[in-house]
């Protein structure tokens, strides 16, 4: 037979593309991702456990007291139940107030986790304290999340504006028909924004990107595989979400699945390119000694 002979069992050594720690990434997402987090998280539940403590803590600390007040200052203060109750201005306030404060420190948390899951996709290893290892970036990382914080919050402003707006003259129908549209228009722009904005933390911790490259990076990733990203985004928050069914408890474990599914995806994203060795040794290495 002519050529050269294949020995049984032979396997081709994979291409630096092919390979799957390291290459150019292939920018598309895989819903096995899913999986992956699912492996992620039953490695080293203990951890994610804690850090859904952690987070659910934050919020408790940062929003009750605003509940609170909001609460007592927007209770009814009229008997028609017809009517809309006034609102004070300094309650509206405070409630789009607390709505970012919350996005922000939580943001800046679910960070870090992503950040951790991300250190177990590439190195195997995780701790506790790694979620809160933002290496030198935590400055970038924090002016991203203002943005976010911003943007997260209008859906709330576009709230207040529909029920003033339609429900100007204080009847509790257009009022509620005003709360609808508004938090519809808002919540359909934090949705594109949500996609694409989605690696922006990821790429200002891991790559100490500013907040305008990570910004512009994302989008310019993210919105190509909009509806990709999107489908993923809602079986990982469903998936999430069955934790809160089973007694509120299994929340703690199944909470991190979400985010661990965004760490898993933006690796495939962002992948390390591996380094080439030289073709030629550099020409200050030692030379041998010469015989004669």
């Amino acid at each position: 037979m002519d050529g050269p002979q294949i020995p049984e069992g032979y396997v081709a050594y994979p291409r630096e593309s092919q390979n799957p720690i390291f290459g150019p990434a292939p920018r598309r997402v895989r819903f096995d991702a899913l999986g992956d987090a699912w492996r992620i998280l039953c490695a080293d539940w203990g951890i994610w456990v804690l850090a859904s403590l952690t987070l659910i803590g934050i919020q408790i600390v940062v929003t009750v007291p605003f509940s609170i007040y909001n609460t007592i200052r927007m209770m009814p203060q009229t008997a028609d139940p017809s009517r809309m109750p006034a609102m004070p201005a300094d309650a509206i306030l405070l409630s789009i107030v607390s709505a970012f404060i919350s996005q922000v420190a939580i943001g800046c948390v679910l960070a870090g986790i992503m950040k951790a899951g991300l250190t177990k996709v590439r190195t195997g290893y995780v701790s506790y304290t790694s979620i809160f290892s933002y290496e030198g970036n935590f400055g970038k990382l924090l002016v991203a999340q203002i943005c976010i914080g911003v943007v997260m919050t209008v859906p709330q402003i576009l709230m207040f504006v529909g029920m003033t707006m339609i429900g100007s003259r204080g009847d509790l129908f257009q009022a509620s028909i005003g709360q609808i549209v508004g938090l519809s228009v808002g919540y359909l722009l934090v949705l594109v924004f949500t996609c694409g904005s989605i690696f922006v933390p990821l790429l200002a911790l891991d790559q100490g990107m500013t907040p305008g490259e990570a910004f512009s990076e994302s989008f310019k990733a993210a919105l190509p595989n909009f509806f990709p990203i999107l489908g993923l985004l809602i079986v990982a928050g469903l998936a999430s979400a069955l934790g809160f069914i089973a007694c509120c408890v299994g929340i703690l474990f199944t909470l991190p699945l979400y985010y661990l599914t965004m760490a898993v995806v933006y690796h495939d994203f962002f992948r390390p390119v591996q380094r080439e060795m030289p073709a030629t040794p550099p020409t200050d290495m030692m030379t041998p000694p010469t015989y004669g």
